[in-house]
């Protein structure tokens, strides 16, 4: 368990890695998904990648964490100014999908418990296994819910099972396709909150897709990266977005929700 270290207030510190790339092209037969997209997304912040429907989202998230061969693709992609190594990368990151199985009559804490052992591997002893699994539950707020089934857990805390699955061995760099997805209100405010603790207390590289959230849920975001059709149009802080957009004369109207607008 050498990359986790139990913090003070029971949360890993985990040295986040920017991510960086340039001029990145990716084409699925003829039609063009990404046209020399450049970005960067920081460790300690949550990051979201938004933009309409078919505007690549998903396409670079797959790029990013390594689920495309780079044989397809055109640009180049760093971590921490080192170019990106794809062993090197999968050791240090997890993706979590919109869509997750898992044994629905096993308990969360059972489920926890083989994800830890499969993931710490056999010279991790059931003590140390026993703290790793108690501390990603108190951090994802799922401590009331050990013992309970998986069948009878709710989207959100499926949702943050899966993230906690994920956690357990401790990745500086999370990604996260569309984690409030099918969520309602109040579920969705959990999720995004755990991951915005999860980069801000922990140090992580937390990139989200995320589709037209509310503005409370906008709110938890440090940074934005706005893609349409395939271009980047905008890439930087969230406080950042509107002065940017007036600049070029675009003016949102007052308490009109920035994701819609930006959209």
């Amino acid at each position: 368990m050498e990359a986790a270290e139990l913090g003070t207030a029971g949360h890993w510190r985990s040295k986040g890695l920017t991510i960086e790339f340039s001029d990145l092209r990716f084409k699925a037969g003829r039609k063009v998904i990404l046209d020399g997209v450049s970005g960067r997304f920081r460790s300690g912040h949550l990051s979201a990648v938004m933009g309409p429907s078919g505007a690549g989202k998903t396409s670079l998230l797959n790029i990013l964490s390594g689920f495309t061969s780079p044989s397809l693709l055109e640009g180049t992609i760093t971590l921490d100014g080192e170019p990106r190594d794809l062993t090197r990368l999968r050791q240090q990151s997890c993706y979590i999908t919109q869509e997750f199985a898992m044994l629905e009559y096993l308990s969360v804490r059972e489920t926890m418990h083989i994800a830890a052992n499969l993931k710490l591997g056999p010279t991790v002893g059931n003590k140390k296994i026993n703290i790793v699994v108690d501390d990603v539950a108190s951090t994802l707020g799922l401590v009331g819910v050990m013992d309970t089934r998986v069948h009878s857990l709710s989207g959100g805390e499926k949702k943050r099972l899966s993230i906690g699955l994920e956690l357990v061995s401790n990745p500086p760099i999370m990604f996260c396709d569309e984690p409030t997805s099918g969520l309602d209100s109040v579920s969705s405010l959990q999720v995004m909150t755990r991951l915005q603790s999860l980069a801000h207390d922990a140090g992580r590289t937390i990139i989200v897709v995320i589709h037209t959230p509310s503005s409370r849920l906008l709110e938890l975001v440090d940074d934005l990266f706005l893609l349409a059709s395939g271009q980047c149009i905008y890439n930087g802080t969230l406080d950042d977005l509107l002065p940017t957009f007036e600049s070029i004369g675009l003016q949102c109207p007052q308490y009109y929700n920035r994701a819609d607008f930006a959209l």
